[in-house]
């Protein structure tokens, strides 16, 4: 029933907007409805957020949506709803799955935040070979671990593939035909299935809630498994974002290209 009056929270950035565009555009169809506040916030972060708590409360909403980073934006807005007695679900976008993220919720103001993956969580890694293949990786050679680290390690793996096809003769033009032609891709398997050829994402998810300094698995309660249906990819149009790339018939944008 949360999701029946849910209040949005975004900042006016391109890329948060086009996030918040596509949840007011879609939802909808999976049984969303939007309280009266619509809100947008400065990219940079507010001096107080506390108003900003108040219109959502005010409208009523059972839910927010957040569109923006955690540190230190969604936890002052999390923090000033704990103070003004707020409590809903916040519900958010994959890059709030960070260890700085939870750590920093020593207050317990960040317990109502739930993430969405595509991927297998770090700390299931002992269900999943290319999550713990990562992690190996990792620790041999150095650097951050984070869910950033598998998509770019999901990209170069992409982009190694298409290139290998191309023997001797490795060019940009061959590099990208053979990506057309990739439909199913997990990045060998760190994440879920989607269509680089087609440019859609998966139709696989998994949802986890903060709670404490860490992070829980909410659905599908199984470990190393994702809840997934076809239904859950669906075809976004009119949002700001959309209209400036210029997508032709195969979802490529035509916005910089050249006769």
């Amino acid at each position: 029933d949360a999701v029946k009056h849910v209040a949005t929270l975004v900042g006016n950035f391109s890329a948060t907007q086009e996030s918040g565009d596509k949840v007011l555009a879609v939802a909808p169809q999976y049984g969303w409805g939007f309280a009266d506040a619509k809100l947008e916030y400065n990219a940079a972060g507010e001096a107080d957020w506390t108003p900003f708590i108040k219109q959502i409360k005010d409208s009523g909403a059972t839910m927010l949506y957040w569109s923006g980073t955690c540190l230190p934006h969604l936890q002052l807005v999390a923090q000033a709803a704990k103070t003004n007695g707020l409590n809903i679900p916040i519900v958010t976008d994959a890059n709030h799955y960070a260890v700085e993220c939870a750590g920093a919720n020593t207050d317990g103001s960040l317990d109502n935040v739930y993430v969405r993956l595509s991927g297998i969580p770090l700390e299931e890694s002992s269900t999943n070979k290319a999550t713990q293949d990562y992690l190996d990786l990792m620790k041999t050679y150095g650097g951050d671990i984070a869910l950033l680290g598998t998509q770019t390690s999901s990209s170069f793996l992409l982009w190694a593939t298409a290139s290998q096809q191309c023997g001797a003769e490795l060019t940009r033009a061959c590099v990208l035909a053979n990506l057309a032609k990739v439909t199913k891709w997990t990045g060998h398997g760190i994440h879920a299935e989607d269509s680089p050829a087609q440019n859609h994402p998966s139709s696989c998810n998994i949802v986890l809630k903060i709670e404490g300094t860490g992070y829980k698995r909410v659905a599908p309660a199984e470990v190393g498994t994702y809840e997934c249906k076809p239904e859950w990819i669906a075809k976004v149009s009119g949002t700001r974002a959309l209209g400036a790339a210029l997508l032709d018939a195969n979802r490529i944008s035509q916005a910089f290209a050249t006769k």
